[in-house]
């Protein structure tokens, strides 16, 4: 996986394999951001998922960037991802629907 776009006007773009390898690297740079950018939008339409714990770091960053009194969204979000935030119930924290 790799950020291959990530605006001053907190805009996140990932290209790649997410998987428990690379989540890290996507969180560090959410959490950069959000001194300069609270309003964070992340583009998920060029990234593969690999297992459920795509879930958990999504939960983890929508927390922190709440916390910063900050929003966060997500577009371009597979079928695939929004079906299992739907069948864990996070459709609704992420701003998903199927």
């Amino acid at each position: 996986m790799r950020i291959v776009n990530q605006t001053s006007e907190g805009h996140i773009e990932l290209i790649g394999s997410l998987n428990l390898s690379t989540l890290m690297a996507f969180k560090d740079a959410v959490e950069e951001g959000l001194p300069n950018q609270p309003n964070i939008v992340v583009d998920l339409s060029k990234v593969e998922f690999e297992g459920s714990a795509i879930l958990a770091l999504l939960v983890l960053v929508v927390r922190r960037v709440k916390n910063n009194g900050g929003t966060v969204s997500f577009k371009g979000a597979t079928r695939r991802l929004t079906e299992m935030a739907q069948l864990a119930g996070l459709s609704e924290l992420f701003g998903l629907e199927v």
